[in-house]
């Protein structure tokens, strides 16, 4: 039997809103002890023109051991060079100053240039695709209603730190993920009716069901077609046709994992390879931004339209890469609403690559 709770005054929504934002705060709280926050914090800068937002996200960064300076307008490339490992930037107040300074920052060498996050609540693809057209901005964090504390957390301490992999970061503590072994190309079916169960069995709506198992579909042929190489670096099944059949080596094998925290699906698909460049992935969204699907080239085995329908079913998309080590690629879907809610919500993208000293860019 299912009971519906009216919200009979003002009185009882304000304690509502209350044990929601003090349940909020413990999360952060939670999720800053088990990232093990670096007790030397490198600089952030952080550039925000609403003085009540730029407290609330100050507040957020400070509280969880970050050394944060901050202004209300977009600084000279000059002031941060080499001071600031992080600058963040509401990008819906200053667009076109935000986009000139990635412009100039691009041109400055890569030894002692910070790190750009961009938060924006814009879901245009223009925006997206001018952000993309430089080489100085690889993260953009949504921002519908407000910023989402944990995400915006997670993605820092992600980019300061040398621990980039893995979809729980992003999830409620106490979840049970599923892990699955990808042995080639005839496990997508039963790995994605498995991942459809799952689903109905969490009561998911079934269009965002739909989402998620298309971006699985995709996640597990990328992983199996275009991840493997041989020991010369030549991708050995990528010019294979989709409908031709491969059985991954023991070495080549991936694995698909997905979780669900009651607000939060994440999927995401690991492989051995490292292959995946950020330039690739950069060049393959943009492209379909400015001209859609018809401007994706299908001679990679389909690898450019599947990041594509990936980024399109998603609110948060996240490619972990460890150079010619690992890659891995995770989706979040927020399942707490409906399809419309989903569909309105701004988008989130986020390239990560892990360097051997350490350094995110």
């Amino acid at each position: 039997m299912t009971m519906h709770v009216a919200v009979a005054d003002k009185k009882t929504r304000a304690r509502m809103e209350c044990c929601h934002y003090a349940w909020a705060a413990v999360e952060v709280v939670l999720l800053a002890r088990r990232l093990s926050l670096n007790p030397n914090p490198n600089n952030l800068y952080l550039v925000w023109g609403n003085a009540l937002e730029r407290q609330a996200v100050f507040k957020i960064l400070a509280s969880n051991g970050c050394d944060v300076d901050f202004a209300d307008e977009v600084p000279n490339v000059d002031v941060i060079m080499g001071r600031y490992s992080l600058i963040i930037i509401d990008y819906d107040t200053m667009r076109e100053p935000a986009t000139a300074f990635l412009r100039e920052l691009e041109r400055r060498p890569s030894d002692g240039r910070p790190i750009v996050l961009m938060l924006s609540a814009s879901k245009s693809k223009s925006d997206l695709y001018e952000l993309l057209s430089t080489n100085a901005f690889t993260n953009l964090l949504a921002k519908d209603t407000e910023v989402n504390s944990v995400e915006l957390l997670v993605t820092v301490q992600k980019l300061l730190r040398d621990d980039i992999f893995g979809f729980d970061k992003y999830l409620a503590w106490g979840i049970h993920p599923q892990h699955r072994v990808v042995h080639g190309s005839k496990d997508k079916g039963p790995l994605v009716e498995e991942l459809e169960t799952y689903l109905r069995d969490i009561g998911c709506n079934k269009r965002l069901a739909t989402s998620a198992r298309t971006v699985a579909d995709e996640l597990i042929m990328n992983a199996v077609y275009n991840a493997p190489v041989d020991g010369a670096g030549v991708p050995k099944y990528a010019s294979r046709s989709r409908s031709e059949g491969v059985m991954l080596e023991p070495n080549e094998r991936a694995q698909l994992s997905y979780a669900c925290d009651g607000r939060y699906l994440a999927l995401s698909v690991a492989d051995r390879f490292g292959r995946l460049r950020r330039e690739t992935v950069v060049n393959y969204l943009r492209r379909c931004f400015v001209g859609g699907e018809a401007q994706i080239e299908d001679k990679d085995g389909g690898a450019g339209l599947g990041l594509y329908y990936i980024f399109e079913s998603l609110n948060h998309f996240v490619v972990n890469i460890a150079p010619n080590q690992k890659t891995e690629i995770i989706g979040l879907i927020d399942i707490s609403g409906t399809y419309r809610n989903f569909s309105e919500k701004s988008k989130s993208l986020n390239i990560f690559l892990q360097r051997a000293e350490g350094v995110h860019r």
